[in-house]
């Protein structure tokens, strides 16, 4: 029963750390890499792009709310 444990515990030991590292190489070829610092500032600008379109969209939708109850009594002139 001992050796039995003893085998147990080494594919343990040995097979989880395997795994994971295994599974980050996949995670990371699977990814393209790993990031570099023109992929990183290329997020970053989309990222603020992203940010600048919500703003926009934001202020739009606000005016619209805005102009709702003027849009209806223009429409009845």
């Amino acid at each position: 029963m001992f050796e039995l444990t003893q085998t147990l515990w080494a594919v343990a030991l040995v097979a989880f750390p395997l795994g994971l590292l295994i599974g980050v190489g996949i995670m990371v070829w699977r990814a393209g890499g790993l990031p570099v610092p023109e992929t990183m500032a290329l997020l970053d600008t989309m990222v603020e792009k992203h940010e600048h379109t919500n703003e926009r969209v934001s202020a739009l939708e606000r005016r619209v709310e805005a102009l709702d109850g003027v849009s209806v009594l223009r429409g009845r002139r």
